[in-house]
């Protein structure tokens, strides 16, 4: 699993098409409560991302966050609030084929 960077959204702009590659293997990313991750799927078909939680209830995982991202679009998946997911969001894909992706951080008031 690749570490993915995070860039800080800004009032000056920001290049939606900045994303890099999907890994095969899946991705993760660091988590404060106030990042967004950006799926854009160039593959020919929609592609399920599935987003790791970390909650319990009464001992029982709850079901990761599956999310079906269009062929032709970029999907907008978050904000991934603590502790219902982990200081760091692990994420796999259905095909990883023609995929990039992007996180990004919103901070208020920045």
């Amino acid at each position: 699993m690749a570490l993915l960077d995070i860039t800080a959204a800004s009032r000056a702009g920001l290049d939606a098409a900045g994303g890099v590659a999907a890994s095969a293997g899946g991705d993760r990313f660091k988590n404060t409560g106030k990042e967004l991750l950006v799926v854009t799927n160039a593959s020919g078909g929609p592609v399920n991302v599935t987003c790791e939680t970390t909650v319990e209830v009464d001992g029982q995982a709850v079901a990761d966050n599956v999310v079906a991202c269009a062929d032709g679009k970029s999907t907008i998946i978050g904000p991934f609030p603590l502790p219902d997911y982990s200081d760091e969001v692990g994420v796999s894909y259905a095909d990883a084929t023609s995929l990039t992706v992007q996180v990004i951080q919103v901070v208020p008031g920045v």
